[in-house]
């Protein structure tokens, strides 16, 4: 009897250690010696490798009630006695990039002891959360926003990829926005974002790394198992090894800090807030199982960094996808977006528009850079701006600038901006499914929110509520004029359109709806609007028509 129970006892044992998926026998092993680099989309880092680690360089950014905590600086001039860099990463610009030199030859020889790899975590340990990260602009309503960031801690996550390419932490060859080796060997698009060709498509996460769960664990072991990132083990562990993983954030802006009842979005633009972590770890759980001997990755692209190195400086492969024009080619840009006269303005009309144009000093019309420090702060100007960063009754200003000098503008700059405004109008949902922003009729987006959790939220500018409902003015012009900016957009267009045809609610009189594929430039112009816009057009600086010389009053002004 005593010997049946402790069958059955064994048996029970079993059962639950293959439930739990390890056995009393299941070993671990820790990789916790990474080398990390950053990469930033940032125009002066476009080709500036950043070396990063655990004690990189930070300094803490004190704005008083609105916050207070260190800040990464990537910079060179900001890191002036050759720190590294510290280890973040955000959902805009930063992207960190984390590989384990020594994991090949540890695994190898742990799968040689008959063990089966059962498991792979990447474990970022939480450090902290940027207030105000290098680079990015504040956002413009702070005394709307108040401590709001302050009171309520966010709980962000990481996204992790497979890259495709070798590279080193290095100050001088190390990787950049352009290159997996700087000068040498370029990505096929900026930033490492080629599916193909930079980074695997399969994505791992969202994991959590915050002040709530202080060790985000990102579960891949795809890596080692799956045939998508290599057809033999020996591939895959080569794949692990040389070319590592990138880090971004999830959230690429958070509705937990938009105010439930203003229609202003001050705060939830959080894009740029980099995630702070320590030095990753890659954990591995081994079950013993014999499995086939993996090697050491031998042999492979990338394995031998100094011969490829030496390969590249024969021959570079690719080219930089993100640049600046030269100077000649920002002379001719300049000639063809010059502030020229309509062939229909009357040179006295356009006399008097010059005198508007500069009539304040401060803020006096745009006139396209001619010279290439100008153009330059006009990019880094564009890049400032995190997904989503309300700047008021200025919005759709951004978007108007996109559809006029778009062309004008390096890669990663437009592309930039068309992300800015994909945030905004939220195209993968219909306006049926969103709220109002200031949540007038009961449902609002704090309460989806509390029923959801997601940062995303269901509410829009302009797809809820202003492009359909009477508001003030002010607030309906606005909401239509960003509504309609592009018209890959398809939703955000059609929404716009009805706005514009039925009047309700005013609407802006002119949106330039502009597909940049195929550089097509076409009004969207309701009739009722479009002799009015003559009228207004046609008169006078002294209230005069040049065809009677009477003094009017434009009864749409």
């Amino acid at each position: 009897m005593i010997a049946w129970q402790s069958f059955i006892a064994c048996g029970a044992l079993f059962f639950i250690c293959a439930l739990c998926g390890q056995s009393a026998a299941d070993t671990s092993l820790t990789l916790d010696q990474p080398e990390c680099a950053g990469i930033s989309g940032f125009r002066r880092m476009w080709d500036t490798p950043v070396v990063c680690s655990a004690d990189g360089f930070t300094k803490v950014v004190d704005k008083g009630p609105f916050g207070k905590a260190p800040s990464a600086f990537w910079a060179p001039e900001q890191r002036k006695n050759g720190e590294n860099g510290a280890l973040v990463f955000d959902a805009i610009h930063r992207s960190l990039l984390v590989r384990f030199p020594n994991a090949a030859e540890r695994i190898a020889e742990q799968v040689g002891k008959g063990q089966s790899i059962s498991k792979v975590e990447l474990v970022l340990p939480f450090k902290g959360c940027e207030f105000w990260p290098e680079g990015y602009v504040d956002p413009s309503g702070m005394s709307f926003m108040g401590d709001r960031w302050v009171k309520n801690p966010p709980n962000w996550h990481a996204l992790v990829w497979g890259l495709r390419k070798p590279w080193k932490a290095d100050p001088e060859i190390g990787p950049t926005f352009n290159a997996f080796i700087n000068g040498l060997g370029y990505w096929k698009k900026f930033g490492a974002q080629d599916e193909d060709e930079d980074r695997f498509a399969m994505r791992f996460g969202p994991a959590e790394v915050s002040q709530r769960n202080s060790e985000g664990r990102v579960d891949v072991t795809a890596f080692l198992t799956s045939e998508d990132f290599g057809k033999t083990p020996a591939e895959r562990l080569r794949v692990l090894t040389t070319y590592g993983f990138l880090l971004r954030k999830w959230e690429t802006y958070d509705t937990r800090y938009k105010d439930g009842w203003n229609g202003y979005e001050y705060g939830p633009a959080t894009g740029g807030r980099g995630l702070l972590i320590d030095t990753p770890r890659l954990e591995l759980t081994f079950t013993p199982r014999p499995s086939p001997n993996i090697g050491r990755g031998d042999g492979g692209e990338g394995l031998n960094f100094a011969a490829r190195v030496h390969q590249l400086r024969q021959k570079p492969q690719g080219k930089p996808t993100a640049v600046m024009p030269t100077a000649e080619e920002l002379k001719t840009l300049a000639d063809k977006f010059a502030s020229r006269k309509p062939t229909w303005m009357p040179e006295w009309q356009w006399q008097r528009v010059q005198e508007l144009a500069n009539a304040d000093s401060k803020h006096s019309a745009f006139q396209f850079p001619a010279d290439l420090g100008g153009y330059g702060r006009w990019l880094d100007e564009i890049l400032a701006r995190p997904y989503r960063n309300f700047i008021g009754h200025l919005t759709p200003f951004t978007a108007i600038e996109a559809l006029k000098y778009g062309d004008a503008w390096p890669a990663p700059v437009l592309n930039h901006m068309k992300k800015y405004w994909e945030e905004w109008l939220m195209t993968d949902r219909r306006y049926t499914d969103l709220v109002h922003p200031q949540g007038i009729y009961g449902d609002d987006n704090q309460k989806y929110l509390a029923r959801t959790g997601d940062w995303r939220g269901n509410t829009s500018f302009y797809r809820a509520g202003y492009t359909r409902e009477m508001s003030t003015m002010n607030f309906n012009h606005l909401a239509v004029t960003g509504l309609c900016w592009e018209e890959s957009h398809r939703v955000g267009v059609r929404d716009g359109r009805r706005t514009l045809r039925t009047g309700k609610p005013a609407a802006a009189p002119l949106v330039l709806v502009r597909r940049f594929d195929t550089g097509i430039h076409r009004p969207l112009l309701p009739r009722a609007h479009t002799a009015r816009s003559e009228g207004i057009r046609q008169l006078g600086a002294d209230g005069t028509r040049p065809d009677d010389g009477k003094k009017h009053v434009d009864q749409d002004r």
